[in-house]
């Protein structure tokens, strides 16, 4: 439920009820408890939510985020450079640093991250609005000129006609 964080409270309970080890679900609720101010909870879930995704890039971005946002800024700092030194399994996603520069309030270091994740057209951008982690940055006059690319981008690949699978 988008941004209606309450409401999302008690389906996520419920999920997690269903299969607790479901790290996604840990990182949603981990989110939903942040937005509804219950921080402590918040922490615990998305360290959970890191443990149990064997330490994905996009949910160490959100624990840094939010302990950066508490005030750990020792403990944010070592997942940037876990997540900046990382090339293997797969190398960090520039979106993913984006959200971990917001929660240490760098916000010209997230929008360059934002344009290197445009230019390598990930596919979380076509939702940017749904980045919770990103929300601080749309009061910056640099927001509503990276929301026009990435429409644009989206409109330009919708428009693009399909690749021919072969000449005979």
């Amino acid at each position: 439920i988008l941004r209606r964080f309450d409401e999302a409270l008690p389906p996520l309970q419920r999920c997690l009820e269903l299969d607790p080890n479901t790290a996604a679900g840990r990182w949603q609720l981990g989110q939903a408890c942040w937005f509804t101010e219950q921080r402590e909870t918040a922490l615990a879930e998305l360290q959970r939510a890191v443990d149990l995704s064997g330490r994905s890039p996009m949910m160490l971005a959100s624990l840094g985020w939010a302990l950066a946002l508490s005030g750990q800024n020792v403990r944010a700092r070592e997942i940037q450079r876990e997540l900046a030194e990382r090339a293997t399994p797969a190398p960090t996603r520039p979106l993913f640093l984006a959200v971990l520069h917001v929660g240490l309030g760098e916000n010209d270091l997230a929008f360059a991250a934002l344009e290197r994740a445009l230019a390598e057209r990930e596919l979380w951008l076509s939702l940017p609005r749904a980045l919770v982690q990103l929300i601080t940055l749309v009061s910056d006059p640099r927001w509503s000129v990276f929301i026009r690319k990435v429409e644009a981008v989206i409109r330009a690949s919708s428009s693009a006609p399909p690749a021919s699978g072969s000449d005979a």
